[in-house]
């Protein structure tokens, strides 16, 4: 409205991915001439621990998620170790508490820990394989994925759209064209004869696509 000029918006997935994990696990880095080991960090994001049976994530930076994991681990002497007592201890202490925690969630079965975690508030999810995601009854039950038939490819399993409106569910109909998909219907829309068109084809003029490109 003021300059009577357009703008060409630019978004690559690189910026959205830097701008979407920034805050959340990018706080030691973003003071400049002050910067931590990220591994040192009380929120640090790697903390992932094997189970008896896979792998889940878990953190406790409060002092009651702190006093929930010890409890949910039946090692509530961990409490008052004067190690971890404060958030400032557990900082200076995390190798020690790391390993400490790690060595007691690996004798757990995942399912069973969060479940005793998630009682104690105890901020904690499992970390799923790729085909353990598309079988996840949240996924399952809110239709985050969906089946999308296509004359080439048969039925492909793809994600809906992350952003949802309350009037008009978004979806994906269609998945996108191969090129030259539309090329037969553009040649006759134009006049062309299905003789002409399966000539160019064979004469490698006109591009037919097929289950192989």
């Amino acid at each position: 409205e003021k300059t009577g000029e357009g703008q060409t918006m630019d978004l690559a997935m690189l910026d959205t991915m830097v701008g979407f994990l920034w805050p959340e696990t990018m706080g030691s880095l973003s003071f400049v001439g002050k910067e931590q080991d990220p591994a040192h960090s009380q929120k640090s994001p790697d903390l992932v621990f094997k189970t008896a049976d896979g792998y889940i994530t878990a953190g406790a930076n409060s002092d009651s998620e702190w006093e929930g994991m010890c409890n949910a681990l039946n090692r509530p002497d961990l409490i008052c170790d004067p190690r971890f007592k404060t958030a400032q201890a557990r900082s200076e202490n995390i190798a020690q508490r790391r390993q400490i925690v790690s060595d007691e969630i690996s004798s757990w079965v995942s399912e069973e820990i969060l479940e005793r975690f998630d009682l104690g508030g105890v901020a904690s999810a499992p970390i799923l394989t790729r085909i353990e995601l598309i079988n996840n009854p949240q996924i399952v039950e809110n239709n985050i994925l969906t089946i999308i038939k296509d004359e080439i490819l048969g039925d492909v399993r793809v994600p809906r759209p992350p952003v949802q409106h309350s009037g008009q569910p978004t979806c994906v109909r269609k998945l996108a064209p191969f090129q030259g998909a539309d090329n037969r219907a553009l040649m006759l829309e134009l006049g062309y004869k299905e003789p002409e068109i399966n000539q160019y084809v064979r004469d490698e003029i006109l591009h037919q696509p097929s289950p192989d490109d």
